[in-house]
């Protein structure tokens, strides 16, 4: 079974989708609750890590800045916020007339 995440505000209601969470093997016998993630994957195996995918890393980082003082949390699929979350919020990155492309995200951010 997988589990996905985002990386939200909740009070601007923007997303950046995380992908898969990828848990440290010595937490395997745990249950998915209360494993610890190690690190989180979007694409397939062969892709690269999200650290290594340019757009991502800084799009991370810029919404960080942007909303240092607002409520920020990683929301995992087995949440019950997970659905509202994703329905409510526009994602950057995403690629839904909702959605704030990459692209349009970072122009001119100097980060």
């Amino acid at each position: 079974m997988s589990i996905y995440g985002c990386f939200s505000c909740v009070d601007s209601k923007v997303i950046i989708w995380l992908g898969k969470a990828v848990y440290k093997m010595e937490n395997r016998d745990r249950s998915l609750k209360e494993r610890d993630i190690n690190y989180y994957k979007i694409g397939d195996k062969e892709d690269p890590p999200n650290t290594q995918q340019p757009e991502i890393n800084s799009a991370l980082w810029k919404m960080l800045a942007e909303h240092h003082l607002h409520h920020l949390r990683v929301v995992l699929d087995y949440d019950r916020e997970f659905d509202y979350e994703l329905g409510e919020s526009s994602e950057i990155g995403g690629d839904t007339m909702y959605d704030i492309p990459f692209e349009d995200y970072l122009k001119d951010w100097p980060g």
